[in-house]
C-alpha cells in the first residue's frame, strides 16, 4: 500500500469519487517505488467516462489498481500508452488484465521488449480494438471533453543507424502528445518529449500550445521544459509527475513564468479539477519547507 494512504492527509477527499462528479477530475497519480516510477495519470469526465494515461512501471500496476478501485472504477473506456518505455506502460498490463477497457490508444512507434510483448498479448487476449494516434487525429471522449493529437508525426520514419530500443531520445520525442480541451479550460499531455521535439511543437503549433494545466515533459528533468516551451505553453498550473529527480532549474523556470508547479514526489497525488472555466487543484500533501517556494 501506497505510504502516503498511510499518513491520510486530504487521501479520502483526493479519492472521492462524489464529491467532484460535476466536475472533469485529472488525477496525477504519486507512484511510490525504489527507482524511477513513472507516469500514470487518470481523466475522469463529468459523465463518468474515464482515461488513463500510462501506468508507471511494472511495480506500479497494482498501485494504480489500488487507485482505480478506491474510486469505484469498474471500466477504462480509454487506455493510452504515450510511449513505450517500461516506466509508462510496465503497469498497464495488470491494468488491462485486471478492468474492463473500452480501447486502447498507441502511437506506431515500432519497439521490441518484452513488456512491449506482454502489453500486445494483453490487449490480444481481452480482443481489443487499438487505435493509433497521431498528428491531426482528433477525438471527442465526451461531447464536452475534445482531444487533439499534435504528436508524432503520422509517418515516423527511423533514420539510418537509429535502433528505438537503444536510443531513448528518439522514443521520447515521439511521446503522444494530446491537448485537451473541456469548454474553455484546456490541458496539455506530453509524455517525455525533449527539447528538440517542443521546439518542433513551438513552430507548427505556436498560440495553439498555451493552455491553462501543463503535464510537464520527462518528469521535469533538464532534457525538456526549454524557455520557448514554457513561454508558448504558459500554464497556470504545471505537474511533475516524479518520485525521484527533478530539475530544480526547470521548476525555477515555471515559477518564474507564473506557474503553480506541483510535483506528485513531494505533494503526493495531485487532483486537478475544472468545471469548464475555472481551475482549483487538491494536492494529498502539504509541503514541509520553504525550498521549493
Amino acid at each position: 500500500m501506497c505510504k502516503l494512504e498511510d499518513e491520510g492527509l486530504r487521501t479520502d477527499e483526493i479519492f472521492n469519487h462524489t464529491n467532484y462528479k460535476d466536475q472533469l477530475q485529472v488525477r496525477f497519480f504519486y507512484l511510490e517505488a525504489d527507482s524511477k516510477a513513472g507516469d500514470s495519470i487518470l481523466i475522469t469526465t463529468p459523465d463518468g467516462v474515464n482515461m488513463l494515461i500510462d501506468a508507471g512501471i511494472k511495480d506500479a500496476g497494482e498501485q494504480v489498481i489500488g487507485y482505480l478501485k478506491k474510486l469505484g472504477i469498474e471500466k477504462l473506456e480509454y487506455v493510452v500508452a504515450s510511449h513505450f518505455h517500461s516506466d509508462h506502460i510496465g503497469g498497464l498490463i495488470a491494468v488491462i488484465n485486471e478492468f474492463d477497457i473500452g480501447e486502447v490508444m498507441v502511437n506506431e512507434m515500432p519497439y521490441k521488449s518484452s513488456l512491449k510483448k506482454k502489453l500486445d498479448e494483453a490487449i490480444s487476449a481481452k480482443n481489443l480494438n487499438v487505435q493509433f494516434l497521431k498528428a491531426g487525429d482528433t477525438f471527442s471522449v465526451t461531447e464536452d471533453v475534445i482531444v487533439e493529437v499534435i504528436n508524432p508525426e503520422p509517418e515516423i520514419v527511423i533514420p539510418e543507424g537509429v535502433i528505438p530500443e537503444q536510443s531513448n531520445d528518439f522514443v521520447n520525442n515521439h511521446s503522444t502528445v494530446m491537448r485537451m480541451t473541456y469548454k474553455n479550460n484546456s490541458f496539455l499531455f506530453t509524455g517525455d518529449i525533449y527539447d528538440q521535439c517542443e521546439k518542433e511543437l513551438v513552430e507548427k503549433y505556436s498560440d495553439k500550445l498555451k493552455v491553462d494545466v501543463l503535464k510537464v515533459p520527462h518528469h521535469g528533468s533538464d532534457t525538456s521544459s526549454s524557455n520557448e516551451f514554457i513561454s508558448a505553453v504558459s500554464p497556470s498550473v504545471s505537474v511533475i509527475t516524479s518520485n525521484a529527480s527533478f530539475s530544480m532549474d526547470r521548476y525555477k523556470k515555471y515559477r518564474n513564468q507564473g506557474s503553480d508547479v506541483y510535483i506528485t514526489g513531494i505533494d503526493g497525488n495531485v487532483l486537478v479539477l475544472s468545471d469548464g472555466e475555472e481551475i482549483s487543484v487538491v494536492t494529498e500533501k502539504d509541503r514541509v519547507g520553504s525550498f521549493l517556494k
